[in-house]
């Protein structure tokens, strides 16, 4: 299913989204301005462990201060340079448009999205932005070192940082930890995030990579 939206309407689609999130939000936008509801609205999905990841370009004279108020409320921000798309994510749709993250009413621009909900449309629009996140770099602009490289929990597929000795998020280590067992099957692969691998392929604690990223 889609739906098209224009100019105003596209804001409150993407306030919608936020607050319709179960599990994770991904942003990505070439620039960034402050937007005070935004901020608000990503700060109440925080607190209720919703993991949201921002994806810009580096503008420092126009992002900087809205990605450290985003940072201040604990968004993940990643750097793709050359990006000039926006794309709006959460687990059940993605908003496809030509609206940057901006207060809308700072501006008079003529604006339009497209909302996807259909299962098939949107994991091709998620594996994309995971394949943007996995090539970023952090927000200072500066190449991912080791412990800057984004990974992905093995069991419930959420951002977290890579590191093959510890591949869950805290929540799902907590429920690992009270059998410990290294051989348990998981969902998603510790590096690229992908779910689809060969049937040989198991994701497990001791084994968190599918074959191409091992």
């Amino acid at each position: 299913m889609q739906n098209i939206f224009r100019d105003l309407e596209i804001s409150r689609q993407i306030i919608e989204l936020i607050r319709t999130a179960h599990s994770k939000i991904i942003l990505a936008s070439p620039t960034i301005e402050f937007w005070q509801q935004l901020n608000e609205e990503i700060a109440l999905v925080i607190n209720n462990q919703i993991n949201v990841v921002v994806i810009t370009q580096a503008h420092p004279d126009t992002n900087s201060n809205a990605l450290d108020r985003l940072l201040d409320i604990g968004v993940t921000i990643r750097i793709v340079q050359n990006l000039t798309t926006s794309i709006y994510y959460n687990e059940n749709i993605a908003l496809l448009t030509s609206m940057n993250l901006k207060n809308p009413f700072n501006a008079n621009f003529k604006e339009v999205a497209i909302q996807v909900s259909d299962h098939d449309s949107a994991s091709e629009i998620y594996k994309y932005l995971n394949d943007l996140v996995v090539s970023s770099e952090n927000y200072e602009n500066q190449p991912a070192g080791d412990s800057d490289i984004p990974g992905f929990c093995i069991r419930c597929g959420d951002f977290i940082t890579f590191s093959k000795n510890s591949p869950f998020c805290d929540d799902c280590h907590l429920k690992w930890s009270e059998d410990q067992n290294e051989e348990e099957k998981e969902q998603y692969c510790h590096k690229c995030g992908e779910t689809f691998i060969q049937e040989w392929e198991v994701f497990s604690y001791s084994s968190p990579l599918c074959n191409v990223c091992s």
